[in-house]
């Protein structure tokens, strides 16, 4: 994870160096602000999520590591602070999309929008409406409503 996250910041980084070389040649400086306020924002999440993926699953790797290494005893994994290790780990599952939430205002809008439906022909997850659409199939050309 933590090599996919800093190949993902080279390549911003990357982007970034060009579009600052295309603004120059072009002469916009505006556009590559705003490029750099939303790598920023990025790169900072990025290492918001790689810090509470080392933290929720280190030390369960590392006791793993311990027992490997006839360091701890095979009793270990039967014991109730192992299993909060694993209950540690499976955490990160559910802190991803807190730390989205909160990091990505877009991501909350989409969410918004999914459990609610927001007027128009937009429908919400747990809304009574249903949305319908006009279909037509490749085999076919009989209209259904879907």
């Amino acid at each position: 994870m933590l090599i996919t996250q800093v190949m993902t910041a080279i390549v911003l980084h990357r982007q970034g160096r060009l579009r600052l070389a295309d603004d120059k040649i072009t002469g916009f400086s505006k556009p590559s602000s705003r490029h750099h306020v939303a790598k920023k924002r990025v790169l900072q999440m990025l290492f918001i999520v790689v810090v509470v993926f080392i933290v929720s699953w280190a030390p369960g790797q590392t006791t793993y590591l311990a027992y490997n290494l006839n360091v701890l005893p095979a009793s270990f994994f039967q014991s109730p602070l192992y299993n909060c290790l694993i209950v540690l780990a499976f955490c990160n599952s559910c802190a991803n999309p807190v730390i989205y939430t909160l990091r990505n205002r877009e991501f909350r809008m989409a969410l918004k929008d999914l459990f609610k439906a927001t007027g128009g022909s937009s429908v919400g997850i747990f809304s009574d409406k249903t949305q319908e659409k006009d279909v037509t199939f490749h085999d076919s050309t009989t209209r259904t409503k879907v």
